[in-house]
C-alpha cells in the first residue's frame, strides 16, 4: 500500500492530526518561487509541512529552508527514513512524520532551537491571514493553477476599486507571495 500512496494522499491525515491540536492548516503556501505543501497555524505559531514519498537530501534542504519563515518544519513521508537522513534532520531541527495506516512522529522538531527570520515570518503570517485554508496539499503544479494566478485575480479585484494604484501600493495591500513590489510587477504585469 505504501508504494501506491501519492503526496496528496498524505494531506488529509496530516491536516486532521494538526487540526486536532488546534491548528488551522493552509495549503500550497508560496515562498521564494516555490510552495510549502502545508502550513499549520495556531495563533502566531507556524509549522511548515512538506509531503514527499521519501526523505531525500533535497527534501531535507527544503524543510531547512522553510525554517526561515516558520517556527518549525516537518517532513511527512510514508516510508522509513535512512539513519543518515534521520541524523541530518536531527542536526538541522527538522521533524519527521511517517504515515502508513497511522501517524507516527519519528522525530520531533524543537521550536527553541531556531527562530524564523522576522520579515519572512511576518510575510507568512500576513499571507496565511488572507488565504483560504481549505484544500489538498502536495498536488502537482498545473498550468493555469497556482499562487501567481490567484494573486493576479486579487490584483485585478483591487484595481477595480483603486484604478490609479501603483505597484508598491498593490504590493502593500494585496496578499501576495512576492519578495518585493518589483518582483510582483515583473511577474504580473502581463496578467493584469
Amino acid at each position: 500500500m505504501t508504494r501506491q500512496l501519492r503526496e496528496y494522499k498524505l494531506s488529509d491525515p496530516v491536516r486532521e492530526y494538526f487540526e486536532k491540536q488546534g491548528y488551522k492548516v493552509y495549503i500550497e503556501i508560496p515562498i521564494a518561487g516555490a510552495c510549502i505543501d502545508m502550513v499549520a497555524r495556531k495563533g502566531n505559531f507556524l509549522i511548515a509541512i512538506e509531503l514527499k514519498m521519501s526523505l531525500t537530501k533535497q527534501l531535507i534542504h527544503t524543510c531547512y529552508t522553510n525554517q526561515i519563515c516558520c517556527n518549525l518544519s516537518y517532513a511527512v513521508i510514508p516510508t522509513e527514513p535512512s539513519i543518515k537522513n534521520k541524523e541530518l534532520c536531527k542536526r538541522h531541527n527538522i521533524g519527521i512524520i511517517k504515515i502508513t495506516n497511522e501517524i507516527e512522529i519519528i522525530l520531533e522538531a524543537d521550536s527553541r532551537r531556531f527562530k524564523p527570520f522576522k520579515p519572512e515570518y511576518d510575510r507568512m503570517l500576513k499571507y496565511c491571514s488572507g488565504v483560504s485554508w481549505e484544500g489538498v496539499g502536495g498536488l502537482p503544479q498545473l498550468k493555469g493553477i497556482g499562487p501567481a494566478i490567484e494573486c493576479a485575480k486579487r490584483v485585478k479585484e483591487y484595481l477595480i476599486s483603486h484604478p490609479a494604484a501603483k505597484w508598491r501600493e498593490i504590493f502593500d495591500n494585496v496578499n501576495n507571495h512576492y519578495y518585493n513590489y518589483k518582483s510582483m510587477q515583473s511577474a504580473l504585469r502581463a496578467k493584469v
